[in-house]
């Protein structure tokens, strides 16, 4: 249909055109606009079609709405007043097309049109003939889905199509539409579907406790009655080298690896557009990504809460044990993602942006990146004591600091505290409801002494 229902009660729209199913109430019509809109990011050629298919059915269906209201239409069906509109566009030498079905359908509303005719340039300011703009707006909408369809070496710079003129021939006719039909809608280019996947808009990602990096998006789509969440993440070559080396890394342990890795978010589609502006890694999920907070941590039993340091803890042995090994040098509660699976949390390691990749053949740093997290004081709470005394963490031995950066990660989530100034780390570790061996492996982890805190892999062992 119209809209996805999330697990959490959250309706969004499929796309930027609900608002024609919400005024008509035709699912085909709605379905013609999303099926052309889909395809936007992936060939803009199958997109001009699509909208010229769309723009056809919008006219048959509007100018079949149209005659019912006429009396010599009163006895005929909707299916005998559509074979009649299409006989009369069909017929040889016929004045009949879609063009002159919609100019007519607007001639007595051409100045309702004049912001949308301005906004997109199709009347300048000093030519005050609205009638005139309106049909070269709807003119050129259908020949840009005629022409863009078949693209030869004569065709005109307008109707060529790429980004930028498929992009105004899509939000231009959004507008038109909500014009048309006196809906209040605002074109929002990030909820561009791409094919099935559909784009959760950002209030509703705030609302589950979601804050992506920049570059990444939630996507939901729907198989065999469930909604499944997926991550996409920019791959364009533009993209900054942070976003790539969290790319980079995710395949690496991946695709580069004897043996797959525990707990790390996995590539599963490598979508592309025609001509490669957009695209994306999607990392499929196994449900609803939840944020390591306060408001999810206070309802979840210390089983539980074990079982997420446990899953944690893996993904860090699976950057460690990797040969040459990667240093995430960022462990905090929003490098993960928590997932409920069959009534038990499994944690999954999602944000790589500040990794170290130690590979000789390594081409790149994010050094900046990992300069603004430490010299941040809202960032900086989980790195170790000697990452901050450094020289912005210059000569640190990055695999004993993400141990203790691990361990402030895993108090956070056993007791909602951290070790600094103000808690000294003996109280903290008491405070949490754990056997001794756990108790003292912290210990050791949140020693100041790097040389003293132990290997991820005794960790993972320690925890059972």
């Amino acid at each position: 249909m119209v809209y996805i229902k999330l697990e959490n009660g959250e309706i969004i729209g499929k796309g930027n055109f609900t608002f024609v199913y919400h005024v008509t109430k035709d699912i085909e019509l709605f379905n013609k606009f999303f099926e052309a809109e889909k395809v936007f990011k992936i060939n803009y050629i199958d997109f001009s079609h699509k909208m010229r298919v769309a723009y056809e059915y919008f006219a048959i269906f509007e100018e079949c709405k149209r005659r019912k209201q006429l009396l010599e239409y009163a006895e005929k069906t909707d299916e005998d007043i559509e074979e009649e509109i299409i006989t009369e566009i069909t017929t040889p030498a016929s004045i009949i097309n879609y063009k002159n079905i919609i100019i007519g359908l607007c001639k007595h509303r051409v100045n309702d049109f004049e912001p949308m005719l301005l906004k997109y340039q199709y009347r300048n300011k000093n030519d005050r003939d609205n009638r005139r703009a309106i049909k070269i707006f709807i003119k050129y909408i259908y020949d840009f889905g005629s022409k863009s369809s078949h693209v030869n070496k004569k065709i005109k710079d307008q109707f060529i199509p790429n980004k930028e003129n498929c992009m105004k021939m899509l939000v231009s006719f959004h507008d038109f539409l909500t014009i048309y039909y006196s809906a209040k809608h605002k074109f929002d280019s990030t909820m561009i579907p791409v094919r099935d996947y559909i784009a959760v808009p950002k209030k509703v990602c705030e609302n589950m406790g979601l804050y992506l990096e920049a570059g990444k998006k939630v996507f939901v789509n729907e198989k065999n009655g469930r909604v499944l969440y997926n991550i996409f993440s920019s791959d364009v070559e533009n993209i900054s080298l942070s976003q790539k080396r969290d790319i980079e890394t995710v395949n690496k342990l991946w695709d580069e690896n004897f043996e797959d890795p525990s707990n790390i978010i996995r590539t599963t589609e490598n979508i592309c557009s025609s001509n490669g502006d957009y695209k994306y890694q999607v990392y499929s999920l196994p449900g609803r990504p939840l944020k390591i907070n306060f408001e999810l941590l206070k309802n979840l039993s210390l089983k539980e809460k074990i079982d997420i340091i446990k899953g944690i803890c893996r993904g860090i042995m699976s950057m460690h044990e990797y040969e040459p090994p990667f240093y995430h040098r960022n462990i905090c509660p929003d490098a993960f993602y928590i997932f409920k699976v069959k009534d038990k949390y499994k944690a999954l390691l999602a944000r790589f942006d500040c990794t170290k990749d130690t590979s000789e053949y390594a081409l790149y740093t994010v050094f900046n990146n990992l300069e603004k997290k430490i010299l941040n004081e809202k960032s900086n709470m989980y790195f170790a004591p000697e990452v901050i005394a450094a020289n912005v963490g210059i000569n640190v031995d990055w695999a004993k600091a993400d141990i203790y950066a691990l361990a402030q990660t895993c108090l956070f989530i056993l007791n909602g505290r951290l070790v600094n100034k103000s808690n000294n780390y003996i109280d903290v570790i008491d405070d949490c409801s754990i056997n001794d061996d756990i108790k003292y492996i912290f210990l050791e982890m949140l020693s100041e002494n790097p040389n003293e805190r132990p290997n991820v892999d005794r960790v993972v062992e320690t925890l059972g």
